[in-house]
């Protein structure tokens, strides 16, 4: 009995050669169009920047829940309104022609509930009124003029004043990283990619930047077919960059079911929040069936911006030593759902040991083959040993070994029991 436990025991050591460890799928759970825009993340809403469409409605700027509600929406005020967004304020730019000038007026809004901070007005900037660019600088934002003569201007982020310049050659633009969000490092980034790239994956696809959520990391890249319907996907690598799988997105209503022949799409954008995988695509190209963002325009196409959600489940993994198999209810599963289990033994095999454990080593309690999944992947080792059915273990009783010392240490004590009973016997 005791060189039989340490049978088992040096199985499940040896289990490890045996894994059963694909790499699981993501599931798409909602996918918003949000129109002619630029999507951005406050960490808690989408905030959408220019031409948001709502029931057909522009606006200047605008945030959306997760759920695609929108919190609130600020309208443009005009045909020539620009929005800078800097993750602290968002700024926004119009010029009114008022008594035959143009005045040029200067907000800054609270991203957070879409409400005035402060504003100011600039006079007689009657050459500013087509074409703009709006920069973020270090303390100040430039406004420049293009196509047209005219005076470009530095304004302080707090709106108390501005100076007129004639051009912008002494000032360094500032690469904003919205702080809500951890990035990887640029370092892990082309650790990353270099692999990647080792497997014959093509980089000009990539998005620029990965995410680890769980134990994998994950990038974004896409494919078209012939027929001009561009797909995305996501690339999953496991930590020690081993092993990587390619996920189609499970998206066949992509562009809200319609027809866009297009041969480019921007994949701006790949950030965790809350465990979850956010997308953002932005589709350009010529419409075959106008989307609901260029109604306004007519016949011409202008880009459209999505947003998809994935969520990532905890994969759950078997292990045996080759002579019987383990079936999990599912193979990928939420924290807090119920998982059930069966080790089937193979003929002439009995179940010797049964150990479920985390990711991070630590030990899943079972009953009945019954567990809740933690907060991480999960494995079920299984030890089977040469024998007949009615020495079938069960797990839920302790284990094979556990049986087995109670019935050893039962035995000692009879033995002991006995030979004392037949010594008083002998004396008597």
């Amino acid at each position: 009995m005791k060189r039989k436990s340490i049978f088992i025991l040096l199985i499940l050591l040896l289990l490890p050669a045996f894994v059963k460890a694909e790499m699981k799928d993501l599931k798409l759970i909602k996918q918003y169009n949000t129109g002619y825009s630029e999507a951005e993340y406050m960490g808690d809403y989408i905030f959408l920047i220019n031409s948001v469409y709502d029931k057909n409605t522009d606006h200047a700027f605008a945030a959306m829940d997760f759920e695609g509600n929108y919190i609130y929406e600020h309208d443009n005020i005009s045909d020539f309104t620009h929005v800078l967004f800097d993750y602290e304020n968002v700024y926004i730019f119009y010029t009114v022609k008022e008594d035959n000038i143009y005045n040029m007026h200067v907000e800054s809004y609270n991203p957070k509930n879409g409400n005035l901070i402060n504003s100011i007005v600039i006079e007689d900037v009657d050459s500013f009124a087509y074409t703009y660019y709006f920069h973020n600088f270090e303390n100040s934002i430039g406004i420049e003029s293009h196509g047209v003569i005219g005076t470009d201007y530095v304004v302080q982020k707090d709106l108390d004043s501005f100076e007129a310049v004639s051009n912008f050659g002494t000032y360094s633009e500032v690469h904003l990283e919205n702080t809500n969000f951890d990035y990887l490092s640029e370092s892990q980034n082309n650790d990353i990619y270099e692999y990647l790239e080792d497997n014959n994956i093509d980089l000009d696809t990539l998005a620029g930047q990965s995410i680890l959520v769980g134990n994998y990391y994950y990038t974004s890249t896409y494919n078209w077919d012939g027929n001009g319907e561009i797909k995305p996907n996501i690339i999953m690598v496991d930590k020690e960059l081993k092993d990587y799988n390619v996920i189609a997105a499970n998206n066949n209503d992509f562009y809200d079911g319609r027809k866009i022949k297009s041969d480019v799409i921007n994949i701006t954008g790949i950030i965790d929040y809350d465990g979850k995988i956010l997308v953002t695509l932005r589709a350009n190209g010529s419409c075959i069936l106008a989307q609901p963002a260029s109604e306004r325009f007519g016949n011409e196409c202008h880009d459209d911006t999505y947003v998809q959600i994935y969520k990532p489940g905890y994969n759950i993994y078997t292990k045996t030593d080759g002579h019987g198999k383990v079936i999990v209810s599912q193979d990928n599963a939420d924290t807090g759902e119920g998982i059930t289990f069966e080790a089937i033994p193979d003929e002439g095999y009995v179940l010797g040991e049964v150990k479920v454990t985390d990711s991070e080593g630590n030990t899943v309690t079972f009953k009945d083959y019954k567990f809740t999944m933690p907060s991480a992947d999960v494995t079920i080792e299984a030890a089977f040993v040469l024998g007949e059915s009615e020495d079938v273990d069960n797990p839920n009783t302790g284990g094979f070994i556990t049986i087995s010392l109670i019935i050893l240490l039962g035995s000692i004590v009879a033995i002991t029991i006995l030979k004392k009973e037949a010594k008083k016997e002998l004396q008597h």
